[in-house]
């Protein structure tokens, strides 16, 4: 299977980009881009689309696609299988950028709930 690094570095190659070419452009080191490429650490998704944009390609393009018994899927599920549809993939993104939100109010909330009760049984916090 393809991973995200794999495909970045395809892309990076058929733009013939240098790592230090595309670490430039989305201005992160030659090194950093190298682990991503190597599957050494994760991008963040605003870096996924800003290697994207960069490489001029569709950012679930990026992303690797699982085999499963009905044949090629996108990580993200059949609905949001994208092939170059800008639309598609802006709310394909949307929606894991509002699942990443949702899940951080809900972490905030629970350490403000946290807070408020210890405060209620230490003064001093």
């Amino acid at each position: 299977m393809d991973t995200l690094g794999k495909r970045i570095a395809l892309y990076r190659h058929m733009r013939q980009w240098t790592q230090e070419r595309l670490a430039s452009e989305v201005n992160v080191t030659q090194s950093t881009l190298s682990d991503i490429e190597n599957d050494k650490s994760s991008p963040t998704w605003k870096l996924i689309a800003d290697i994207a944009h960069a490489l001029d390609v569709p950012v679930l393009s990026l992303l690797p696609e699982s085999d499963d018994s009905h044949g090629r899927t996108n990580p993200l599920g059949a609905d949001a299988a994208v092939s170059g549809n800008p639309e598609r993939e802006f709310a394909a993104l949307n929606q894991l950028i509002q699942t990443k939100d949702e899940l951080i109010r809900a972490k905030d909330e629970l350490i403000r709930e946290l807070r408020g009760k210890t405060r209620r049984k230490d003064p001093s916090i």
